[in-house]
Parts: structure tokens; C-alpha cells; sequence
């Protein structure tokens, strides 16, 4: 990204370990055009690999390397990065009011997507130290963690209503609705040629 000048979205789930780059095979090899566009040049083909984020714990450490990679490549602090990640976690372990969840770490990954778009919106390429000393994507991270394009994707979800409770909500909707009103008056069936009212006053029925 600082090469390119480019801000991409770097899943946490493509930031291997170590072990797990060396325990892997060996890439294939490629032909590719070179910088200069006039010679091909034998290179080494990226496989796609990726690493378990299903857990709290290991989708943390995926974004842990992802920070420390952004800090060796001069595009990140370490600290900064690791402020915003956690305000995220902090974010997903909130206790959520009654009737609802806590927020998903499919919801964190929202958030955590919504962050880069909102840098590539923010930070304008070079991204090297300016000239007050800062890495200009360092101020814009402290300024996404109370963004309300980020912290929306982790806003508590209604919790989903047990089963006896579900049932229960609908035999009350069915008893109202078959039951008779007390409102409604009955009115016995009068006699051939007679109608009754509702205050027994009997009418002849013009023949």
C-alpha cells in the first residue's frame, strides 16, 4: 500500500503465522512481465491461503500481525493500529442491555472493512511521516474510533424470543381473536313476524 499509494482492505483472516507460511508448500512458478515491461521474468505464484479467525482469541492475533506488518512497512504504528482494534474488541464484549446480543465477530469484521474504507476516504497518498513527525494514517485512525459509519456495525442485535415464549404470544393472539367481544350484545332471535331490539321493546313488522 505505501508503494502503490493505495489504501486496500486487508482481511485478518490472509495475516498467516510464521509457522504456518513455513509448514506450507512451496508456490509455483510463473512467468511475469517486469517493471519495465520488456522481458519476461520467472516469479513465484501467490497461493491463497488463509488462517482460522473463528474465535475471539484468533482473530485477535490475525489482527495483531496485521498491525505489526502495517508498522514494519512504515504505513501504521503498531500502538495506533492496536488502540482501534482494541476499541473494536472492547466494542464486542459490551454487556448489552435485556433483550438483546452482544455484537458478532461477523459484525466486527464489518466494522473492521468499514475502517479501511473510511481511511481511503480520510488519507491521501504519501503515507510517510510528514512533516510534523506523524504518519498521516496515525491521525486518522484516532479519529475512526468514534465513527459513526464504524460503530454502527456494532450495535447490540435484538435477541431472538424462546420458543415457549413465542407459543405462548400466539395463543393469546389466537384467543383474542376467536373470543367474543364483551362490547357486543346478543340479541335473542325474535319471533316470526317481530323484531327484537336491544331494549326488549318488541315492533311490529309492517306486512
Amino acid at each position: 500500500m505505501v508503494e502503490s499509494g493505495e489504501i486496500r482492505y486487508i482481511p485478518p483472516n490472509k495475516c498467516l503465522t510464521r509457522q504456518a507460511e513455513l509448514a506450507g508448500d512451496k508456490p509455483d512458478k510463473m512467468l511475469k512481465l517486469d517493471s519495465a515491461q520488456n522481458q519476461l521474468v520467472v516469479k513465484d505464484h501467490p497461493k491463497d491461503r488463509e488462517t482460522d479467525v473463528t474465535s475471539d482469541l484468533s482473530l485477535y492475533q490475525a489482527m495483531t500481525r496485521r498491525a505489526l506488518a502495517t508498522d514494519l512497512v512504515g504505513f501504521a504504528s503498531y500502538g495506533t493500529v492496536m488502540k482501534f482494534v482494541n476499541r473494536l474488541f472492547n466494542l464486542l464484549n459490551q454487556q448489552p442491555a435485556a433483550g438483546f446480543m452482544k455484537p458478532s465477530t461477523s459484525q466486527l469484521l464489518r466494522a473492521d472493512r468499514q475502517c479501511f474504507m473510511r481511511l481511503a476516504e480520510m488519507v491521501a497518498p504519501p503515507f510517510t511521516v510528514n512533516a510534523a513527525g506523524t504518519l498521516p494514517v496515525d491521525l486518522a485512525f484516532d479519529q475512526l474510533h468514534n465513527d459513526v459509519t464504524i460503530t454502527y456495525h456494532m450495535l447490540p442485535v435484538p435477541a431472538p424470543k424462546k420458543a415457549e415464549e413465542v407459543r405462548h404470544l400466539k395463543g393469546m393472539w389466537q384467543t383474542r381473536r376467536w373470543a367474543p367481544s364483551p362490547r357486543t350484545p346478543t340479541l335473542n332471535p325474535a319471533p316470526k313476524g317481530k323484531a327484537s331490539s336491544p331494549t326488549d321493546v318488541n315492533l311490529c313488522l309492517m306486512l
